[in-house]
């Protein structure tokens, strides 16, 4: 009996063997075809930079190509539909800034956030600035809200437009402190810095990156950086915490999203990658020349904290309409 138990057994190897060889092939590698990464934004951007960094370097890895197309158009919305409607085979991927939980409350979207995404992994984060003109009378932030809070309504500051994060970094700032100050949006960031040099505006928050040729060309000074950290680019200047307003943070991040049902095998091998990427030799290089810093989460992380980020845009964009 124990005979024949043996050489069934060496019978049936080559059968179990030969099903191992076919489960393994009915899981192919990944990727097996081009990846294209879709950032709903322009050319040159942070954003657009960090994601092709991310593109050339999974490419040489994993021998595959991996493009960057800029989708742009309607507030991101081009680009980020058309990633919803992809299929999740992490075959595209959206690579966008935290305006993707912004642009919902703002505009009616054909997708929906949460639903229609799985976070994969954040990358980095740039800080938005307080500026003012560099012959404002305000050599602190102190100085400025002791202004704003004795002319309740009167300071006037400067936005990229409705809603956009420049708008809700300074509505963040009056709920915080108590203060109020009327708004002047714009339709973009190069038009406020310039009428804000030359006196028209009393204040405005703009990204670091776009600010700092006026800064240290004597146009602006920085009264406070919007992030819980100092600005590389200007280490002199106290955060909107140590200057006085406790718990302020305005990060604009950066992250990589997939459609809703990639196979977890696949966002966790991208998450990994990403995640592994500050080990980089040009990655921390090519953050400080767009004027950012780390800000890595891998997909659980960024999972846990969806629902709270979404409900904090929320909230300053309804705090927007009302101011």
């Amino acid at each position: 009996m124990r005979r024949r138990s043996i050489l069934a057994a060496l019978a049936s190897a080559p059968a179990l063997s030969s099903l191992g060889r076919f489960a393994s092939a009915s899981e192919p590698a990944y990727p097996a075809r081009p990846v294209h990464i879709i950032v709903p934004g322009s050319p040159g951007t942070a954003m657009d930079r960090v994601a092709r960094y991310i593109a050339d370097d999974l490419s040489q890895a994993w021998k595959i190509p991996m493009f960057v197309e800029n989708k742009v158009g309607a507030s991101g919305l081009i680009g980020t539909d058309y990633v919803a409607k992809a299929a999740p085979n992490g075959e595209v991927l959206l690579f966008t800034a935290a305006t993707h939980y912004v642009t919902p409350w703002v505009m009616p979207v054909p997708y929906d956030v949460q639903r229609d995404f799985t976070p994969v992994a954040r990358t980095s984060a740039g800080s938005l600035v307080l500026l003012v003109p560099a012959n404002s009378p305000y050599q602190t932030m102190q100085d400025l809200l002791q202004d704003m809070r004795a002319r309740p309504g009167e300071l006037t500051y400067g936005s990229a437009g409705e809603a956009s994060t420049t708008n809700l970094a300074m509505v963040l700032f009056n709920d915080m402190a108590k203060t109020s100050a009327r708004h002047i949006p714009y339709a973009g960031a190069a038009q406020v810095l310039v009428d804000l040099a030359g006196g028209q505006l009393d204040m405005s928050f703009q990204s670091t990156s776009s600010s700092v040729s006026m800064v240290r060309s004597g146009k602006l000074r920085v009264l406070a950086v919007g992030g819980t950290r100092r600005s590389d680019v200007f280490p002199d200047a106290p955060t909107v915490i140590e200057a006085g307003i406790p718990g302020y943070d305005m990060p604009i991040w950066l992250g990589m999203f997939a459609p809703a049902g990639t196979p977890e095998a696949i966002v966790r091998k991208l998450s990994s990658a990403i995640v592994e990427m500050p080990s980089k030799s040009g990655f921390m290089a090519m953050l400080a020349s767009q004027a950012s810093y780390l800000d890595i989460m891998d997909s659980a992380q960024m999972s846990s904290v969806e629902q709270a980020e979404i409900e904090k845009w929320k909230r300053l964009v309804e705090l927007s309409r009302k101011s």
